[in-house]
């Protein structure tokens, strides 16, 4: 009981004289302060608890966040937020390089991700790279616009995202459609040089102003 711990560690002078523990003022006054003390333990302990970013609310992570200069993007969940929360020292260490890239795209459902400077096709593009990367089961409006916020944080920052492609893998329906405006060409994939096998309905469409050319895979004559 917090009561006798705090007779325990009292000064000698308070226990002093004839009487029993239990029949002192002090231990008395101790016994009376029991529960407020324990219920600032506990708020004590729920405080601690929001200092780490596993356990902390959505008020006390945004704090955490701001501590280590991390701001939520727009189309981050809260979860993926506190999984950046939680790696910010890698994060840190990592952004910027190839490796880190991949492990943070990882983290973010992009898999296979690889990444091309563009000097090896063109030696006079020398701080500009591509990214490739796998998205299974389609890739949303705020996926996209997450990985839009994303990159720049981690890329190098004296280079240039040239191009990020994306190849759409699925065991379920898929509506693809793209729409540009002024460009010179723009293609639909997933391309495949065998006919396009499926058990369901597949629906495409594009809508463009001033464009070149226009391709749609897979094709079908």
């Amino acid at each position: 009981m917090i009561a006798d711990w705090l007779w325990e560690i009292s000064p000698t002078s308070f226990k002093t004289g004839n009487k029993e523990r239990i029949e002192r003022d002090v231990y008395k006054l101790y016994q009376s302060w029991e529960v407020n003390i324990e219920n600032f333990r506990q708020h004590a302990f729920t405080v601690r608890r929001q200092r780490f970013p596993q356990f902390a609310n959505s008020n006390a992570l945004y704090l955490l966040g701001k501590e280590r200069g991390f701001s939520r993007f727009k189309s981050e969940t809260e979860e993926e937020f506190r999984n950046r929360v939680i790696n910010a020292i890698p994060w840190y260490e990592k952004a910027g390089t190839v490796k880190g890239i991949k492990e943070i795209l990882s983290l973010y459902g992009f898999e296979n991700v690889k990444i091309t400077p563009v000097l090896q096709t063109d030696p006079n593009r020398w701080a500009e790279f591509r990214i490739e990367a796998d998205v299974r089961n389609g890739i949303s409006e705020e996926k996209f616009s997450l990985i839009s916020e994303l990159l720049p944080r981690i890329k190098p920052t004296h280079e240039v995202l040239e191009k990020l492609i994306i190849y759409l893998t699925s065991n379920f329906k898929q509506n693809r459609a793209t729409a540009c405006l002024s460009g010179h060409d723009i293609t639909v994939y997933p391309y495949q040089v065998k006919e396009i096998q499926t058990n369901f309905g597949d629906y495409r469409a594009i809508g463009y102003q001033a464009v070149h050319t226009t391709t749609v895979y897979p094709y079908q004559s």
